[in-house]
């Protein structure tokens, strides 16, 4: 009688332990997912502008950049503008004038393409705009309409399939002037467009350029050597500050059509017989020598340039000087 109370118990301590052991039995037969073990993936680089060869060695070579940047844009479509600007007349009790000089091209291939020439003045007084023009090339020739205290005139010019195109011509010569340095930094950066590089230097090499202070000249520049953004800053002995560049923006994305004077152009320039050996733009502006630079002091070397003959006719009286 004594032992069936201890018998029950032991029977339903086993029957527990067999409940338990089935439990576990079931919890051992689910397949288990092991978590994701960690390895060590290397992080991707950031994409990086490739260093064209004429940015490898310490000193920049401004003329084989130069030659890049005109290979880069010879079959594309873009928009330049180019520009100096003078400042002169600072410090205290001195009136200060800045004398602006603006050329933007519209460029649909290397001969056709819309230009122009804005100069500005702005001084103590009134700002005063200077002579001016606007251009057209239909891929023979440039069409020029001049507009100055005289009227209006029109100018044909003959594009030498052989020679560049302005604008091409007048870009690679501010490169090979201003970037021409003792000595270069270059930096990888990020832009809206891109990996690009940045070129920053001092102490130009350039004839003209030597006794100039506080020389600084930076780019921006693709890996293929297009340069689209390049400004020299300087003071010159004479005490004038320049600021003088240029900018490539939409490349690929440019359409030109011909201005509403074209038609006019045409019939005042062609057949006249009214041609000269060289260039010129009725601006009032003094011709610069040859081998001179864009902002007036000299450089050894021609200027590359496209164009020929001129032919001029005028709607009205025919301004005194000429340049381009």
């Amino acid at each position: 009688m004594t032992l069936r109370p201890v018998l029950a118990a032991l029977l339903v301590l086993l029957a527990g332990c067999g409940g338990l052991g089935t439990a576990g039995d079931a919890a051992a037969d689910r397949t288990v997912t092991p978590a994701p073990v960690p390895t060590d993936s290397p992080t991707p680089r950031p994409e990086r502008a490739a260093v064209p060869d004429p940015l490898t060695g310490t000193a920049p070579n401004a003329t084989g950049l130069a030659r890049l940047h005109v290979e880069s844009l010879s079959r594309r479509s873009y928009l330049l503008d180019t520009y100096v600007s003078r400042t002169w007349g600072e410090g205290f009790a001195r009136s200060v004038e800045n004398r602006l000089d603006r050329r933007s091209y519209r460029v649909q291939s290397g001969g056709t393409y819309r230009a122009s020439r804005v100069l500005l003045v702005v001084g103590s007084g009134p700002a005063s705009r200077l002579p001016r023009w606007e251009a057209y090339a239909d891929g023979e020739a440039e069409y020029r309409r001049v507009v100055g205290g005289g009227g209006t005139s029109y100018e044909r010019r003959s594009l030498s399939p052989a020679a560049l195109p302005p604008h091409l011509g007048r870009a690679m010569a501010l490169v090979v002037r201003y970037l021409d340095v003792a000595e270069t930094s270059v930096e990888h950066v990020r832009t809206e467009r891109g990996p690009r590089l940045r070129v920053v230097g001092r102490e130009p090499r350039a004839p003209g350029l030597g006794n100039a202070s506080d020389y600084r000249v930076e780019a921006v520049v693709t890996g293929a050597g297009r340069v689209e953004i390049i400004e020299a800053t300087y003071r010159t002995q004479r005490g004038v500050s320049v600021r003088v560049g240029f900018r490539v923006r939409d490349v690929g994305s440019v359409r030109v059509r011909p201005p509403d004077w074209y038609g006019e152009a045409r019939a005042e320039t062609l057949g006249n017989g009214a041609s000269t050996n060289g260039t010129e733009v009725a601006d009032g502006t003094p011709t610069p020598a040859p081998g001179a630079s864009l902002d007036g002091t000299t450089s050894p070397g021609p200027t590359p340039s496209s164009n020929g003959s001129v032919g001029w006719r005028s709607s009205g009286p025919r301004p005194p000087t000429a340049v381009t």
